[in-house]
């Protein structure tokens, strides 16, 4: 039978803490990358969506969109609340996740699908004075946000 050799405890000791630490330092979350210096990022109201206005076109709430720096993304669609992930590529991309959203029954909500579409054509992002434009690319905007007061 063979003997098993053991560390003296003034050696075991240390030695496990620093693999507890080791193990803790990978299994750690990576964080989030950080937007470029030029993206606006916080608090936004719709202001135009498909080339329109929208005010005429919302019912009780105009539509907004708020950016967390954790890459998470919510707001009111005008009825309903939602919330996305999103990243951004390059100097002017960007990209959202699926939507999540809450179905709750509105008349008078006549845009509530087409705001949820321009998220996923949505590809780039400017600004534009005041204004934050997402497009599919292309210079037409498919939607324009103000910042928020």
């Amino acid at each position: 039978m063979k003997r098993a050799h053991r560390l003296p405890a003034a050696v075991a000791a240390p030695a496990a803490f620093a693999l507890l630490l080791l193990a803790a330092s990978c299994a750690a979350a990576p964080e989030a990358p950080a937007a470029p210096a030029a993206f606006p990022g916080g608090s936004w109201i719709l202001v135009e969506l498909g080339g329109k206005a929208v005010a005429d076109s919302v019912g009780e709430k105009i539509p907004t969109l708020a950016f967390a720096s954790e890459g998470m993304a919510g707001g009111s669609s005008g009825c309903n609340q939602y919330g996305t992930k999103w990243t951004l590529t390059g100097d002017s991309g960007i990209a959202f996740a699926e939507l999540w959203s809450t179905k709750m029954f509105c008349v008078d909500v006549l845009i509530e699908a087409e705001y949820y579409e321009m998220f996923r054509k949505a590809r780039a992002w400017r600004v534009d004075g005041s204004r934050l434009v997402l497009s599919d690319g292309s210079e037409k905007p498919l939607a324009v946000f103000e910042r928020a007061e």
